[in-house]
């Protein structure tokens, strides 16, 4: 059985060690490692930049690792259906 949980540690770590910063000319999207529908912070040791597609993947997940959490599963639910409020169309 897969460990989503290690899978989603490592992502999470290994993209915060990057120290990502958003620029004009790269598109990133910032996430909560805890997320806050589960009491996570906006302190900055709790947000990382991630890729479009790696913030898909993350919140694919928080699904498999937080199956009932429906704040969770509405957040990829949309992601799914590419909705976003962005001024940036999404690319996985």
């Amino acid at each position: 059985m897969p460990n989503y949980l290690k899978h989603y540690e490592q992502l999470c770590s290994s993209r915060k060690l990057l120290h990502r910063t958003k620029k004009d000319d790269v598109y990133y999207e910032e996430h909560h490692i805890i997320p806050k529908s589960l009491g996570g912070s906006d302190d900055s040791d709790n947000l990382v930049l991630f890729t479009a597609r790696e913030h898909f993947i993350v919140h694919k997940l928080l699904c498999e690792i937080y199956p009932n959490e429906t704040k969770l599963v509405y957040a990829y639910w949309m992601m799914s259906r590419n909705v976003s409020n962005s001024k940036y169309k999404r690319e996985y």
